[in-house]
């Protein structure tokens, strides 16, 4: 266990670290561009942004159309360029009722296969 918390310690240096030199880095950007560039920068921003949230939009209700298509043909579409990946639906199943019954019927046990674990990390 404090192998692990020696690991995340460490990633989380390395995270930190890089995070610095991202505030470095914009820092001197900051530091060469006038405000006379600044506004410019700005005034680019606000000329694009309705047409940035335009297309996020578009974008948006295509995909809705893609995917609710695919899932009407039920089956994986692939296009030039994109491809609409299908995947079925996952069968669940009640894992601790399964195992009760099994105490009185093991013969359903050997159909129990574990899954394997997996690890995500997120910030505490």
């Amino acid at each position: 266990m404090t192998e692990v918390k020696e690991l995340l310690f460490n990633l989380d240096n390395l995270k930190a670290h890089q995070d610095y030199l991202n505030l470095k880095k914009q820092e001197l950007i900051d530091g060469v561009i006038t405000a006379e560039i600044k506004q410019q920068i700005d005034e680019i921003d606000v000329e694009f942004m309705e047409d940035f949230e335009a297309i996020a939009e578009s974008i948006k209700e295509a995909t809705t159309l893609v995917k609710d298509a695919v899932l009407e043909v039920g089956e994986t579409v692939k296009g030039e360029h994109l491809q609409a990946v299908y995947m079925k639906g996952r069968s669940k199943w009640d894992t601790a009722g399964l195992k009760g019954y099994g105490v009185s019927n093991p013969d359903v046990l050997k159909f129990f296969t574990p899954g394997n674990p997996s690890v995500s990390i997120r910030k505490v």
